[in-house]
């Protein structure tokens, strides 16, 4: 406990090798008791029985402890009896933690084989008292604690035990028992043998997030990022409870697959959620039941986020990167192509791969949205595309003008200007069809007037 800080010269209690002996061996004269004594040190049901007993020791001088360090309201050691305290995890935690400080301020001294003091800095070290090291005896109590935080979910129990090294856990282990059972199961297994370190160490604002979580969320996540599942523990918060907020089903978070990890807001993960998803069920079990199957277990569906992945093939990682507008600009865009009569979606398909390659690095939700791309009457695509091939193919504009001007304001002011001459020649007939307008930017002066300030650098 931090109350405790001063170091006494002369130990209250010392732990030597005789403390763990019970009343027949205490009988025995030497050497006979020493012999004893290291063969109950060498068995492992013995070594439990001698530390409970060291245990009981040490009890009386942690009440004093407590009681002399702690407002009245706080002390819960007062009056329990040890086979008590034992069986109650914030017992076992208070008492741990009261054991660590007076260890260290040398009230109570414990010894080796060898009768030599054992340091705080060494708990590695054996004790003579029971043949465990300190940190031993630690976790044996912190499982003791474990057993009775997480009574309720026996698996997630078996899989923690010998896994938490540190009292400070505990309190985190309990806000992990109020997580539903299944996530809870699912969480501990998807980070394996590492659960109990990561769980132990990882920031209380995380472990309440990851509570918002359903168990499918977690199951769908742990078969997706398989060993990455584990650096959850380093994403943000919002990001967690984003996830938890905005998918609702399964097909979504494996679609999106190890591209999660490249999401960079929350609103971006808010706005993916919003991307439309379609029920098959009743399709898929119609065609399971033509094959002789039976039906799913509950409801199946594909999502444009599956689409998108199709669609845009090696881009789709990169757009998940993209700030929220664009995602939310290319969930419509998805949504369109996925609808398109079939004799026309591979060339919207080829359009927006060529988008991606050579134009998507280059964007940002000013410019979209002054090339139309975003709002509620969009642009149709293959004019966006032919808009930025005519200025990318345009003498005194090309590569420079898109690494620079474009994304400052007067160039997308440039814009604006640019797709409002362009609407209005579209009203008076002037342009026949999406191609030509790329060619009229390229090859001509006639769409130059909102640009012009940038043609400087031919």
């Amino acid at each position: 406990m931090n109350q405790i800080r001063a170091t006494i010269t002369t130990p209250v209690l010392v732990i030597g090798d005789a403390e763990g002996d019970g009343p027949l061996l205490r009988m025995m004269p030497p050497p006979f008791n020493r012999m004893l004594r290291g063969t109950s040190n060498r068995l492992s049901g013995q070594r439990m029985t001698r530390l409970n007993r060291v245990a009981q020791q040490i009890y009386p001088i942690l009440q004093k402890l407590e009681d002399k360090a702690l407002p009245a309201d706080q002390k819960i050691l007062q009056g329990v009896p040890f086979a008590k305290a034992i069986t109650d995890d914030e017992k076992i935690e208070r008492s741990l933690r009261l054991f660590v400080s007076a260890w260290k301020s040398n009230f109570i001294r414990l010894e080796d084989p060898t009768g030599k003091t054992i340091p705080p800095e060494k708990a590695r070290t054996y004790m003579g008292s029971c043949g465990l090291t300190v940190e031993q005896a630690e976790m044996y109590f912190i499982d003791l604690a474990l057993t009775r935080i997480f009574r309720k979910n026996p698996k997630s129990q078996r899989r923690l035990m010998g896994m938490v090294s540190d009292p400070d856990a505990l309190p985190k282990m309990r806000v992990l028992a109020h997580f539903q059972q299944l996530s809870l199961t699912e969480l501990v297994v998807g980070l394996g043998h590492e659960a109990g370190s990561i769980l132990s160490k990882i920031d209380p604002e995380k472990l309440y997030a990851l509570a918002t979580l359903k168990s499918f969320h977690l199951r769908a996540l742990r078969q997706t990022l398989g060993a990455g599942f584990k650096n959850m523990a380093d994403w943000d918060p919002e990001m967690i409870k984003a996830i938890g907020s905005s998918f609702d089903s399964v097909e979504q978070i494996r679609d999106l697959g190890d591209a999660i990890a490249a999401i960079h807001s929350p609103e971006a993960m808010a706005i993916l959620g919003r991307w439309e998803k379609r029920d098959v069920t009743d399709r898929l079990n119609e065609e399971r039941s033509s094959r002789g199957l039976g039906a799913v277990k509950g409801q199946r569906f594909e999502t444009d986020i599956g689409a998108a992945r199709l669609i845009l093939g090696g881009f789709f990682n990169t757009l998940m990167a993209e700030p929220p507008e664009i995602i939310e600009a290319f969930g419509a865009l998805i949504s369109r192509i996925r609808t398109t009569d079939k004799v026309d979606r591979k060339d919207r398909i080829d359009e927006v791969r060529l988008f991606c390659e050579r134009f998507l690095e280059y964007m940002n939700s000013d410019i979209m949205r002054a090339l139309g791309m975003v709002g509620d009457k969009p642009t149709s695509f293959g004019e966006v595309l032919h808009v930025l091939e005519g200025l990318f193919s345009k003498p005194g504009l090309g590569r420079k003008f898109f690494e620079g001007a474009m994304q400052t304001p007067e160039g997308v002011r440039a814009l604006v200007g640019l797709k409002s001459d362009i609407e209005e020649m579209k009203k008076r007939g002037s342009i026949k069809g999406e191609t030509e307008i790329g060619q009229l930017i390229a090859n001509s002066d006639i769409l130059d007037g909102s640009i012009s300030q940038f043609l400087s650098f031919k």
